[in-house]
């Protein structure tokens, strides 16, 4: 027998020996794109953790060099891992039972088609971003004018309360308002006739229930309408309050008045203030 022909049959028989379908591991694409952008956050961590000259302490110091020595385990496939898995697939498959090409093909494209739509999620993320900034933008415009907000804070400045009014269906009745100070003590309770008014203008002079006058401050004011059974039910206040600025700190905007900050989607209305 030609010694070259035993020499190749004795390398099919190794491979054919090697070779384990079952051992070969399932891929889950959709796992593998969904933990990419998990992956590069914590090769960028790694990479933070390894330089231990950028230490603000001697405990930070430590905990670097501990998690240098103890490196964490990597459990989650990112799509680098699910490129080299699918080569290791190609170069290890059987010479002679390759892989089907169409099943090769459609793991490619389910691939193809779901790195597609995290492309996508990103680019929909940053212009919802973009968007998000123009209209932070556009609220600087509110600075200086009048805001109607929808809150029950009002403002007592010794003689009278700052325009707040409730807005209410024309056909209740049996509505009340009360007024509560920073402590949370109930310094006024009052009944009011609608008189088929949709909006309600609350008044209070400031005088406690001894005679006394009240501080100037912060209030609060809850309206309510009272059913047969004497159950309480809220009514919706809404404030008038001069806009002074913003605050961009934090995530979302704020819009600072003298009654506060507010979340601009509380804004009602924006009006120029009048003029004095």
């Amino acid at each position: 027998m030609n010694m070259t022909s035993i020499g190749a049959q004795s390398e099919v028989s190794k491979i054919d020996a090697s070779y384990t379908p079952s051992k070969a591991k399932k891929i889950n694409f959709a796992e593998v794109l969904a933990n990419s952008n998990s992956e590069a956050k914590l090769r960028r961590e790694d990479s933070s953790s390894e330089n231990l000259t950028t230490s603000g302490n001697y405990r930070d110091f430590l905990q670097k060099l501990q998690k240098k020595n103890h490196p964490s385990s990597k459990n989650t496939l990112g799509k680098d891992d699910f490129l080299k898995l699918f080569m290791a697939q190609l170069k290890n498959q059987d010479p002679l039972k390759p892989k089907d090409g169409t099943e090769l093909a459609s793991q490619l494209a389910q691939f193809n088609g779901v790195e597609q739509m995290v492309n996508l999620n990103k680019t929909l993320k940053r212009i919802e971003d973009t968007a998000k900034t123009d209209r932070q933008h556009n609220y600087i415009n509110y600075i200086g004018k009048n805001g109607v907000v929808a809150t029950d804070r009002a403002y007592f400045d010794g003689k009278e309360l700052s325009e707040i009014k409730a807005v209410a269906d024309t056909d209740l009745a049996n509505i009340a308002y009360r007024i509560i100070d920073q402590n949370g003590s109930v310094v006024h309770e009052e009944a009011i006739a609608q008189n088929g008014r949709a909006e309600i203008p609350i008044g209070w002079s400031g005088t406690l229930p001894s005679g006394n006058k009240s501080a100037p401050g912060d209030y609060r004011v809850e309206v309510f309408t009272r059913d047969v059974s004497g159950r309480e039910h809220p009514i919706m206040t809404k404030a008038t309050a001069k806009i002074q600025g913003l605050d961009f700190s934090n995530s979302s905007a704020k819009v600072l008045t003298d009654l506060g900050s507010f979340d601009p989607s509380k804004i009602i209305t924006v009006k120029e203030a009048e003029q004095s």
